[in-house]
């Protein structure tokens, strides 16, 4: 009886959080500032009862995959990014805090491999600062009209 419980839940779950049987659409595209691409941060699709997030690649470019059909406000922030500073310095002082490197001066081997890893397909993250504006629902200035299927939309922030 359990399992049969336990599947409707999840069943139900998943119809309510696609908007109560309206199907999903996806949306995809770049954001750029000045023409140079935004390459981390994050994203928030606020409609009329849910927020849906999306996160910015360091090419500038963003996927959402479960958006209801609808008018959406867009928001864009990067200043998660701000406090980290220098990716490798970062990753220091975390090894020297979780005590696997007393000095802070080396990364141990393994994280050493992946941070190159990293660094060589270019896939870490850069703050780019942008205008606030584009941080809140009432300032943003960035609409939507999610249609179903699916979407591109390329979004080119100014001041």
């Amino acid at each position: 009886m359990k399992p049969v419980l336990s599947v409707f839940l999840v069943a139900a779950a998943a119809l309510l959080s696609t908007g109560c049987g309206k199907s999903s659409s996806s949306v995809v595209g770049s954001v750029t500032y000045k023409g140079s691409p935004v390459t981390g941060g994050t994203m928030l699709f606020h409609g009329s009862d849910k927020v849906i997030p999306a996160s910015l690649g360091v090419d500038g470019n963003y996927a959402c995959p479960n958006v209801p059909p609808g008018d959406y406000t867009v928001t864009i922030d990067t200043t998660s990014l701000k406090n980290i500073g220098d990716p490798e310095s970062m990753m220091k002082k975390m090894a020297k805090e979780m005590g696997t490197d007393g000095s802070g001066e080396k990364l141990p081997e393994a994280l050493s491999k992946d941070f190159a890893k990293m660094k060589e397909m270019g896939s870490m993250p850069k703050y780019t600062p942008i205008p606030e504006k584009y941080a809140n629902k009432k300032t943003s200035g960035l609409t939507m009209k999610v249609e179903s299927g699916s979407n591109t939309k390329d979004w080119q922030l100014t001041d």
